[in-house]
């Protein structure tokens, strides 16, 4: 069956969101890797690594920073974080919308009557 959405039912979701907003701990935008290098070394090839790198954006230019290993752990975390809390938003706007719907009245529908289609060639 179908639940038809109530305010109350809106405003529950809308408030769980709320609190997990509050507990969502440190943000940071970017994306974080571990990179390996491959080197010549004696003839032979050699791989070196890992180098924790963090990739964001910096006045419109991508901006590479090299990292230790804790920095790359919480700047991991930080991103996690921030990718949650764009969800958490997205959704908080989607009942935004369904409430602002609910809660006020609708405007009468302006109803056009259709124009015929009118073929004009151009000369």
């Amino acid at each position: 069956y179908i639940m038809k959405t109530t305010m109350k039912t809106i405003q529950t979701k809308y408030q769980k969101l709320v609190e997990q907003l509050a507990h969502s701990g440190w943000i940071a935008r970017g994306n974080t890797y571990r990179r390996f290098l491959m080197r010549k070394v004696d003839g032979k090839n050699k791989k070196f690594g890992p180098y924790f790198i963090l990739t964001r954006k910096q006045n419109e230019k991508t901006v590479t920073h090299a990292l230790n290993q804790p920095q790359f752990k919480l700047y991991s975390q930080a991103i996690a974080h921030h990718r949650e809390i764009d969800q958490i938003l997205k959704k908080m706007r989607k009942l935004t919308v369904k409430y602002v719907r609910l809660s006020t009245p609708k405007l009468p529908s302006r109803k056009h009557p259709k124009k015929p289609y009118q073929y004009s060639p151009s000369a």
